[in-house]
């Protein structure tokens, strides 16, 4: 978030919200202020702000952007008739290969699920990997190319990611 002075020009503070989406900033004292939010899954948003008093509580709503929202976990397919089959303390990365950067990085995952947002017209590459298994690769394409959503690599009903017999 980007908070502007009363020409809303000029920027006064930049902003990180916390995990819910609160946020504050100490700027200096001006008539009005322009507050720009913004974040990579949602559509941008401003608010001009008139300031009565010292301290301001303001919303700043933000719409999502056209996408999916993904809720993974990761099973060990040689246990798949275990119910306790979920792996975890895997390193997860994914990359976007429409923007170039990595967008998510878990060294170790304490938890064998998690759940990411993919946004429209990007092409993702997701890595899961574990000491002693083999890495799993996932493409994922949102809206690219006349693909809706494809997801090349990965296991829908069935666990999909298997032991690495060769380093045991």
């Amino acid at each position: 978030m980007v908070v502007y002075d009363d020409m809303l020009i000029l920027p006064l503070a930049f902003i990180e919200t916390d995990a819910e989406g609160f946020y504050s900033a100490q700027v200096p004292r001006v008539e009005q202020y322009k507050i720009h939010a913004d974040k990579g899954t949602f559509f941008s948003n401003e608010k001009i702000v008139a300031l009565e008093s010292v301290q301001k509580k303001v919303k700043v709503k933000l719409d999502r952007k056209p996408g999916y929202v993904f809720d993974i976990t990761i099973f060990d397919k040689a246990f798949e008739h275990n119910t306790i089959n979920t792996l975890r303390d895997c390193k997860i990365e994914i990359y976007n290969n429409t923007t170039k950067e990595q967008v998510l990085t878990i060294e170790k995952s304490p938890k064998s699920t998690f759940n990411f947002s993919f946004a429209e017209g990007n092409h993702y590459t997701m890595l899961v990997r574990k000491q002693g298994y083999l890495n799993r690769r996932v493409e994922v394409y949102v809206n690219v190319n006349g693909c809706i959503l494809c997801v090349d690599g990965m296991g829908v009903k069935e666990p999909d990611v298997y032991r690495d017999v060769a380093r045991q």
